[in-house]
């Protein structure tokens, strides 16, 4: 199954209104880790995988004090994903800019979607 099909069939659907990027974490031709707002609320964003024409990212409601955590190398990427709760399945597709998502448990995500357990958003 790609990861696209799987983006498609995981957890429920849900709507996103208004994605924004905040702060962009790690870059590599495009943001890759960000922190964004999703209808007024912080998220971590952790990109699945860039295809030719579209994104799929991870979207985790975080706090500003767990924000702070990720900047600092304080709270692992895994962790932070798969912590009890909700997380978001967000497809962008080029072609209109358009956000459809899903709404699954963290711990249920794909193993490979995820980051290596352990590792924080600088190396050591």
């Amino acid at each position: 199954m790609s990861e696209y099909s799987a983006a498609q069939t995981i957890g429920e659907p849900s709507d996103i209104q208004i994605l924004v990027e905040k702060e962009c974490l790690y870059y590599y031709d495009g943001p890759l880790i960000m922190l964004a707002e999703v209808d007024g609320r912080l998220h971590y964003g952790h990109m699945v995988v860039p295809e030719a024409d579209r994104e799929i990212w991870m979207l985790a409601p975080i706090d500003e004090e767990t924000a702070e955590a990720i900047r600092r190398n304080r709270a692992t990427l895994r962790g932070v994903l798969t912590k009890p709760g909700d997380v978001l399945v967000a497809i962008k597709t080029y072609e209109d800019g358009a956000w459809s998502a899903r709404r699954v448990q963290g711990s249920d995500l794909p193993d490979g979607w995820l980051p290596e357990a352990g590792h924080t958003l600088s190396p050591r």
